[in-house]
């Protein structure tokens, strides 16, 4: 009988990533916690969102109407069940799970850094099926736990899950003027496999509307990573930013900085984009 199988009755909606989640907690030891909401939703444009596991290291097992189980579905809990478990989960210790069923990208770690900060966490853990080593690193900077599952697949992330907007960011760097270098010269092979891309790369101080055709001359220089999406903001596209923002830096410019575009704000993430 599989973990999943075994726990099936306390699990609401299993999907590609809840085998992997389950998979870090049969290693790890502790009760998992999944579909948890970090924050109730608040603030101007705030969307209801929900982080895929908490892991509560030091807790044997939840007690339910359904049963006693070291694994169970938030969506499942009585309103009573669930004040019990916001109590568990306030308590220290608890680590923040993100799982994608691909190699290690932006959108994945932009979910980790960010469901860690809203839920006030010390521990974000990325699941994927692999990493390139550059992602490794910039994960590694931001302090989150990288977890490489076997038995999750190999592809990099979908593009389409972050639509882009051509014509917004066409306005926007025609209006700031300078250069720009080629989106394509700005990640190496491994990099693009695993999703990162941005929209534009931007150098203020350059010539206007002149494209370099090399990703050197971000050496020594004043550069902006442009990001767009034509939905509210949201942690993939923070993640993007994140991640180009690193690359920029490895890149030696002499001053980094990342744009976001996009049709709306987000009340409970805005804040976050400060730091």
């Amino acid at each position: 009988m599989t973990t999943v199988e075994a726990h099936r009755e306390f699990i609401n909606r299993p999907n590609n990533e809840t085998p992997m989640l389950l998979r870090y907690r049969q290693v790890r030891g502790g009760s998992l916690l999944l579909e948890y909401p970090p924050i109730p939703t608040r603030g101007p444009g705030a969307a209801t969102r929900k982080v895929d596991g908490v892991l509560l290291p030091d807790v044997g097992e939840f007690e339910t109407s359904r049963g006693r189980s070291q694994i169970f579905d938030w969506e499942l809990a009585t309103a009573s069940e669930r004040l019990a478990l916001d109590e568990l989960v306030a308590g220290s210790g608890t680590e923040i799970l993100q799982a994608k069923n691909a190699r290690l990208g932006p959108y994945l770690i932009g979910q980790t850094l960010f469901s860690r900060h809203l839920m006030r966490s010390s521990v974000g853990v990325a699941i994927a099926g692999s990493s390139s080593t550059e992602l490794l690193r910039i994960a590694e900077t931001l302090s989150l736990k990288v977890v490489q599952d076997g038995g999750a697949a190999r592809r990099g992330e979908t593009r389409g899950l972050l639509s882009s907007t051509p014509a917004l960011v066409r306005k926007y760097v025609a209006a700031k003027g300078g250069s720009t270098v080629s989106p394509r010269a700005f990640t190496t092979p491994t990099m693009l496999g695993s999703g990162l891309v941005v929209d534009a790369i931007l150098l203020p101080d350059g010539p206007s509307h002149v494209e370099q055709p090399d990703v050197g001359a971000v050496r020594g220089a004043h550069a902006v990573a442009v990001c767009s999406t034509h939905r509210r903001i949201g942690m993939y596209v923070m993640g993007a930013a994140v991640c180009a923002l690193h690359r920029l830096r490895d890149l030696g410019a002499a001053r980094a900085g990342v744009v976001i575009l996009c049709k709306q704000t987000d009340g409970a993430l805005a804040p976050l984009l400060q730091g």
